[in-house]
């Protein structure tokens, strides 16, 4: 399956190429990596190994996706909305996606919370108009927050293929995947691995600089926080919760500790207890 996705700004027109990577019950993958660019004839593959560009994006207009899904839509049907499918889609501007390894992984993990029956990848490399590998900011430094949100949201209405949150029964989990890390994210001279906003996306920060585990790590604790973690909007069945609002646990092993090394560890029982009472497994 070819996909083709075209952001407008000031600076040009960023074009997104798409892989599939089927994850579902079946257990197959496809990819494709070619992209459509206007006047070509023959589609051109990004060079992995070139020096990205970057492009600046005019967020002064986006408004924040405002979608409506609920922890218990990514858990399953026993509270949420029926969902026959979950796609996580990666947006990524790294050069290189996440690795088969870290999806398959990240798949087991959401499986084994998830009552979700099918489970499947896309990945979406963003480059350049010469279709060239691209950084969606040229500095991450002075991105905040909010504007990676807008980001997000522009990200995602590019997507021709899922617009919005829920389509034909299908979730939609999406993950930045970043090659920079940002100046608000390190706090107390602690690099955060993600950023995790409205209800069904999240950004990884810094991604070129870990390994598989903690990549794996990462994304399935900031996956912790969509699907409420921790009483964030999965009502929590013992005290477990850090009290600055963090939405983190105190359980020093477990993978929504905020001080946890990342891919350490995993839900721990009050965590796999609020789940459970949420519908998941």
């Amino acid at each position: 399956m070819t996909l083709t996705r075209k952001i407008a700004n000031s600076c040009g027109i960023i074009a997104i190429s798409a892989s599939s990577i089927a994850c579902g019950s079946g257990g197959g993958s496809s990819t494709n990596n070619k992209i459509s660019q206007p006047n070509q004839t023959q589609p051109k593959t990004p060079t992995q190994t070139s020096t990205p560009s970057c492009i600046e994006l005019n967020l002064t207009q986006i408004t924040p996706l405002n979608t409506t899904e609920t922890p218990a839509d990514f858990l399953g049907p026993l509270y949420g909305n029926s969902f026959s499918e979950l796609v996580v889609e990666i947006d990524y501007d790294t050069r290189m996606p996440p690795s088969q390894r870290v999806i398959d992984d990240f798949k087991q993990k959401i499986s084994q919370i998830s009552r979700i029956p099918q489970i499947n990848f896309k990945t979406y490399q963003i480059v350049d108009a010469q279709n060239n590998p691209a950084k969606i900011h040229c500095n991450y430094q002075e991105v905040s927050g909010s504007e990676l949100e807008k980001t997000a949201t522009l990200v995602r209405k590019e997507n021709t293929v899922f617009p919005t949150s829920t389509l034909n029964g299908t979730l939609t989990l999406q993950v930045l995947y970043l090659e920079e890390q940002m100046t608000d994210m390190i706090v107390r001279g602690r690099k955060f691995g993600g950023y995790t906003f409205g209800n069904s996306a999240f950004a990884v920060l810094d991604a070129t600089s870990r390994n598989e585990s903690e990549l794996v790590g990462i994304l399935t604790h900031h996956f912790g926080h969509v699907i409420g973690q921790v009483d964030r909007g999965t009502p929590i069945t013992s005290a477990h919760q850090t009290l600055d609002g963090s939405h983190h646990c105190i359980t020093p092993a477990c993978i929504m500790n905020d001080v946890a090394v990342p891919g350490a560890g995993d839900f721990c029982t009050p965590c796999k207890n609020d789940l459970y009472n949420n519908g998941g497994k």
